[in-house]
């Protein structure tokens, strides 16, 4: 031991590099990118030049960029919209309150005129008239009036489901009425039924008690398109070990092609951080 410790220290200069010469190495390699290489080389539509190619393990086949954005495409296109009932006051009760005071005004006004005589009992017109009104509004409120669907994201879309109460159905964008819809089939309505005078005028007064009750739920669409978006998977099938890539001679087809771009893609990643650092 005695012998060893004056080598060391006789020969301390020689000893002192060849120790700084090997840390420098380990460091040099620790830093060297631990990347495996791919040694084949392949283009889609151009011959494999190579032996038969088998896989040498179990892997996913990757979708290309195209693919992906593709898929993306289409779910944007193809969204699902979700619509809700708007919380806002009662127009039926609305209507309700302001028909006998804007009743007796008109009277008052002589606006039906051409078909009451003078001093006639009214009644029973005003009550046919109002409760037609709540009838009219019942239906139109109850089939929906929706809200005009604008802006980027429902520009393009596919199923429209409302929801009521905590559960969604499927509906039809036709089958709600726009507020010149509901307009217009008021006055149709009403003119079938009441002379010109009170049609117009209780045609007005029901118009004023019009408002979207069926709006869009964005928040809810956003949410669930991006769920659709995440679950969007980056493969498309498995290659087995043992099984044949590629012939020689074969063209490198689109099928081809993404089971090749996939191999080099896992043997370049996962694979070198297992094999290549040695």
């Amino acid at each position: 031991m005695k012998k060893l410790i004056d080598f060391l220290q006789n020969r301390q200069t020689q000893v002192s590099a060849v120790l700084l010469f090997l840390f420098s190495i380990a460091v040099v390699v620790y830093l060297i990118p631990r990347e495996a290489q791919f040694k084949y080389e392949f283009q889609k539509g151009k011959p494999w030049l190579y032996e038969d190619l088998v896989a040498p393990f179990d892997y996913a086949i990757l979708k290309s960029p195209e693919e992906l954005t593709a898929q993306k495409k289409e779910i944007r296109a193809n969204k699902t919209l979700f619509l809700k009932e708007k919380a806002g006051g009662d127009e039926l009760k609305s209507f309700q309150e302001a028909f006998p005071s804007q009743w007796t005004k008109a009277v008052q006004q002589g606006r039906f005129s051409e078909v009451l005589p003078e001093k006639s009992d009214t009644l029973a017109l005003r009550d046919s008239v109002r409760e037609k009104g709540v009838s009219l509004l019942r239906h139109l409120y109850d089939k929906g009036l929706l809200q005009p669907l604008e802006g980027n994201l429902t520009e393009r879309y596919g199923e429209l489901l409302l929801t009521k109460q905590g559960r969604s159905r499927g509906v039809q964008r036709e089958h709600f009425y726009s507020l010149q819809e509901a307009a217009n089939w008021l006055q149709d309505t009403l003119n079938g039924l009441f002379p010109p005078p009170v049609a117009r005028w209780s045609g007005r007064l029901l118009v004023d008690h019009l408002q979207y009750n069926i709006v869009l739920d964005e928040s809810r669409s956003l949410e669930y398109l991006q769920s659709q978006l995440k679950q969007i998977l980056p493969t498309k099938g498995m290659v087995q070990k043992g099984e044949i890539i590629i012939f020689k001679g074969n063209l490198v087809d689109g099928d081809k092609f993404a089971k090749l771009r996939s191999l080099k893609e896992v043997y370049e990643g996962s694979l070198s951080d297992q094999r290549a650092w040695y």
